[in-house]
Formats: C-alpha cells, structure tokens, sequence
C-alpha cells in the first residue's frame, strides 16, 4: 500500500482526507511510531517538504526534541492546514446548504459529509428536517406529503420525484408549437413560428387563429376583430383559445390543453408512494397581462404555507378567491377533531372527473401561523394535496354582529323593557359648574380647604383673570399638607442638591455643610455613609475614584475595619475637593464638545469641557485585568465606558 503525497494546499478538506487515508494505511501494518513519522514526512511534495525541513531545523535549533510519534506530527500539521474556524465554517455551510443546481444525490451525501466532518450528533427526525428544508420547492413540495422513518427512505423518494420532473420537463419541451400545444408558465413564444396547414376548416380556425402569432394571412373579415382578454386579432374573447382552466394534479400544475394532448402525462407519477388523488384547489387563469411580454402571458398565483394545528404541522393554502374555508377529512380523521352537521349542506362539482362531492360536515379548527392564532369554521371535503383552504369567509366574519341586526325592518318601536334605569338626584341640588383638575378627592378636599382658610385671611382673594396659577401639594412629616407654587423672579434654582443660576451650575452648600462636619468614621458603616455622599457629587471632583481608592479598600467583603494614614488622607482631600467645587459650565448642544481622558496605575479620568470650561468629571477605578492595558488603551477605554 502506497501511502499517498501531500501537496500543502490550502485546503482543509484535501488535508483531513489525507489524514485519514495514512491512519488507514497504518492500521495495516505493525509499524513503529518513528517510522510512521517518517514515511509519512516522505510523501510531502512542493512547499510541504519545504515547510517540514524548516520546522525540523528550528526545532534542533531551540533544543527540542524531533517530532516521533504519528500524533505529534498531526496535532503540528492541524495547526498549520486546518484553521482555527474551519469548523465554524462547517456549521455555517451546514446550516445554508441548499439543493440548487445539485442533484438530490450529490446534495444528500455533501449534507451527510459536512456533518461528518463538523462532529454533528442529532436525531433522525433532525437530520430529516435539515434535509427536506435544503430540496428545492418544487420536489419538497411532494416528499413532505408522506411519513418517513428513516432519512433513506426520504433520500429515494426525493431521487424517483427528481427523475420522474427531469422526464416530464424534457417531453414537455421536446413537442412543436401549435396552437393547442401544453402550456408552461414561464415559456417565451417569440422564436415559435405558425403552423399552416394547406387547408383552413372553418371549425378550427380558432385555433388556427389562435396560433398565428401576430394575425398574418387573416381573412379580411376578421382582421380588424381584437380579443381583450389576449389581445391579439382574429378572434373575440368568447373564442379566445387561451380560456384555460388550471387543475392541480398531485402538486403538478396543469391546463386542459396538457390534458388533451397528453393524456398520459401523468403515469409517470405512479412510482412515487404519496397521496392520491385530486386536489380541490381548481382556479380560473386571471385575465392578467403582463407587460414585459409581448404575447401577455396569463399567470396565477396561491399563497402556500404552514400552520400548526393540534400541536401537528399542517400545509395550508390562503386563497382570497376561495368563497368556503374547507379542511380535508383527512386531517380530521387523523387529529380526530369533533364535527357538526352542515346548516346548508350543499354539492361541488369539478372539471375534471371525480364527480360530485357532498358537503355536509363543518369542524371548527383552532390553527397558529406563528404568533398568530384563530379559529375557523371549515367544510369538511375529501382532499389529499393539503391539510386547509382559507378563503374570503376567514378575511372577515359577516355573522359577527347578525344578533344585532334584524332580518326584516320592525315596523314600531321595540317594548318597554322590564327593567329602567335612571340616575336620581338631590331634590333641590344644582348641577355643579366647576373646572374638571387632575387631582384625586382627598387632595381636592385639602386644597378647596387650605384655600378657603387663606381667603377668610385675606390673603387671596376670588378673580375672573384666566390667567392661573398652578400650585402643588406635598406631605409634611406630621402628616399634614403643604401647599407649594412656583417662584418667580429668581435668579437661581435649587434642584435636588444642586444649584442652577446663570452662570451654571455648583453644589448645594447645606449638603457640602454636612460632608464638611462628618466625624472621622470609626466602623465600615460609616465609611459606607460618606463615600455614599460623597459620591453624589463625584461629578465635581477631579479623579474622584483615584482618590477614594484607600476608602474603598476599607469596605471590601472580609477586609474588616483598617483606618491608616491612607484613608485618613483621603478622608480629608474629598472634604477639600467638595468645599471647593468648581462652577460648572451648562452644555450648549449647539457647540462642540471637548473630551480629555487621563489614565493612572490605579483608574482611568476624563473631563467633559466646552470652550475651555468644564462641564462634568469622570473618574472610574479599574479591576484586576484592566490594570495590565497599556496607558494609551486606558485612555482609550475611557471612551467606551
């Protein structure tokens, strides 16, 4: 057995196969690890020779040993060959791996080795999901109408569809043009040419008009006649050769032209062990034209989906052209749901042979198409092609509101009810005409009482004036009210520990006043305390976390209480710091800002300026492994926090 050679490529795919074919040469033989190794290393070719004598020298180089066992030299070959996020990629490719132009063979084994090869363990209802998911629609469309077991079985039926297509598309396209050829949905007619035939029968010259194209050699009779429907000339609509009708056959669309002409058409889905029979879905070809082709090409269209019902997925298709809502009894009798007798049992009958079809059953379906959910009344109509139609009836319900409409107009007024209702009032009372406030009753009673108290005063008097002045209530510590109202005519707001003048803004001097005559702390709660107040302003103090480190050190979990010279020097700056807080500047969002970051041993600062004035301190104490960045990613880091 020759062992095979080994190029380096850049591929990790070509390397892992090469692996595994030297692991399976040497199974073979009772080699040594040494020599494994080096018959191995005698198959590198191009630049793998190159790289491993390089590898081989630098290792002499640093006195380390040589590579001698067959594991080594793959744990050194997988880090060079195989990229750290090739298996990543592995998942990514398995996860948008479709069909397209592959064949459903070679689509299932390269689904079956990129899961090989990205060590992917599921079950087979998971794989079989994966896989049905990745066929192209118009085979999925028929393998998913039957249960599988294994994905096997799946991977076959898929395979017959995929042939059984191929030949169906070829006899499609292999027959001539003619007027009453088989009609394919997305076909160009600009390159077939008319049939004429050397006689003209009166019975089929519509056809023979219908296949000529433009109108060339039309009696003159009928030459200037225009079909609405086609457009073209010859020929009124009632005559119009493309009046088709669209049948739905086992997922297979087709007219009743292709039904005509190749009645056979059909057969070659008998191999293909999925459900039979007709689909009710019968459309009428809209009378549509599009305007990018010449010959107006008619087209429909359904909207197919999926739905979830009784915890089990069912397909459905929403048809708004459809008049009933109807579910096949084979969805019923498998979810074994409750039906109802049919208020108006009534007869279907198709255009194709199935004959006529009773409907005389109505099942109610509660249904979920995502995270929307409903329930529809359906008539129950032996089907096989899908599970449910919703129509028109479950756009909007006409029986909503039928209770409050009568059938004929009464011709007086309706009877007296039994029971009269009124809202009696105060004899003698007046209808209040107050303004409406946005209080509750206990607050307006406290109000209408505090302001009638200052009116007996004469401290406020009634007025007409529409101007108003709004006032506030607020809760006293004895639980009594206060009334407030607004300041006019200041110069400065103080604002939750903050004052607010014209020039900007500064710290509230009562709080600064308590922060001055804090007593030196004397346990972990105290220093809890002020750093807590401390830090409400630590916006006005220049690295405030550098500073209050030594205090911080003193509160950490299972540190206990050490008060040094440390903390009594920081203690002591922060009070200095807040009794002499600068005036900040207040922003203007119509100028620029200016950001300066500074970084230290212990934390990271910045400044938050504006014409060369501050506006706002920033300080933040670093953890363990912030404290190895360089200064510059310290600064920069200040940026981002």
């Amino acid at each position: 057995m020759k062992i095979p050679s080994f190029q380096g490529k850049n591929n990790p795919d070509a390397y892992l196969e090469w692996e595994r074919k030297v692991e399976m040469i040497f199974e073979c033989h009772n080699y040594s690890e040494e020599k494994k190794v080096k018959l191995a290393a005698v198959e590198f070719f191009d630049y793998t020779i190159v790289w491993w004598d390089q590898l081989c020298k630098d290792r002499g180089k640093n006195g380390e040993r040589p590579v001698e066992t067959l594991l080594e030299i793959k744990q050194i070959m997988r880090r060079r060959f195989v990229p750290s996020y090739y298996y990543r990629d592995l998942h990514q490719r398995l996860q948008t791996l479709t069909q397209d132009s592959m064949s459903v063979d070679e689509y299932h084994k390269e689904m079956e080795i990129t899961m090989i090869r990205a060590n992917v363990d599921e079950d087979r209802e998971a794989t079989m999901a994966r896989f049905l998911s990745g066929l192209n629609k118009n085979i999925a469309n028929l393998v998913e109408l039957q249960h599988y077991v294994e994905i096997e079985d799946m991977v076959n039926v898929a395979m017959k569809i995929e042939r059984q297509l191929k030949r169906k598309g070829a006899r499609y396209d292999s027959k001539p043009y003619s007027g009453s050829s088989s009609w394919k949905p997305n076909s160009s007619k600009k390159d077939d040419k008319p049939i004429v035939k050397p006689k003209i029968d009166e019975t089929k010259g519509r056809n023979e008009l219908g296949s000529k194209g433009k109108g060339e050699n039309l009696p003159n009779q009928t030459r200037g006649i225009k079909c609405f429907k086609c457009l073209r000339h010859g020929h009124v609509a009632r005559e119009c050769p493309n009046k088709r009708v669209l049948i739905m056959r086992d997922g297979i669309v087709e007219s009743e032209s292709e039904k005509e002409d190749d009645e056979d058409i059909l057969e070659d889905t008998s191999d293909v062990e999925y459900a039979k029979g007709e689909n009710i879905v019968v459309q009428r070809i809209l009378s549509l034209q599009n305007e990018n082709d010449e010959h107006g090409e008619q087209r429909e269209n359904l909207f197919h989906t999926h739905c979830l019902i009784a915890n089990k997925l069912c397909n459905v298709i929403v048809d708004s052209g459809s008049c009933t809502n109807v579910a096949s009894t084979l969805l019923v009798e498998k979810l074994k749901l409750p039906t109802i007798k049919h208020s108006k049992p009534y007869k279907l009958q198709w255009l194709n042979d199935s004959g006529v079809v009773k409907v005389n059953r109505q099942v109610l379906i509660s249904f979920s198409i995502g995270r929307y959910k409903d329930e529809v009344w359906c008539d129950v109509v032996p089907m096989y092609a899908i599970h449910m139609l919703l129509g028109r009836p479950w756009q909007y319900d006409r029986r909503e509101n039928e209770d409050l409409f009568p059938e004929e107009v009464p011709n007086g007024l309706p009877p007296i009810r039994g029971i009269e209702h009124q809202i009696d009032f105060i004899p003698g009372a007046s209808i209040l005409n107050k303004p409406a406030y946005r209080c509750n009753p206990v607050e307006t009673k406290e109000i209408q009482k505090q302001v009638s108290e200052l009116m007996k005063k004469g401290y406020v008097r009634e007025s007409m004036s529409p101007c108003a002045v709004p006032v506030l209530l607020v809760p006293k510590k004895d639980g009594s009210w206060k009334i407030c109202k607004y300041t006019f005519c200041t110069n400065k707001i103080t604002f939750l520990g903050y004052v607010v003048n014209d020039k900007g803004i500064y710290v509230d001097q009562e709080k600064v006043k308590v922060i001055w005559e804090w007593p030196k702390p004397t346990s972990v709660s105290d220093v809890r305390s002020f750093h807590g107040l401390a830090s409400f302003y630590r916006r006005f103090i220049k690295d405030f976390s550098t500073i209050a480190t030594p205090l911080t050190e003193c509160i950490k979990k299972n540190m206990g209480f050490r008060w040094g010279e440390k903390q009594d020097d920081a203690f002591n700056l922060l009070k200095d710091k807040l009794c002499s807080a600068p005036l900040f500047a207040l922003p203007n969002f119509a100028k620029t800002f200016e950001i300066e970051c500074d970084a230290s041993e212990i934390g990271i600062g910045g400044v938050l300026m504006q014409e060369g004035r501050p506006i706002a301190f920033f300080s933040e104490k670093l953890s363990r492994a912030s404290l190895n960045y360089p200064t510059y990613d310290k600064e920069f880091y200040a940026f981002f926090f």
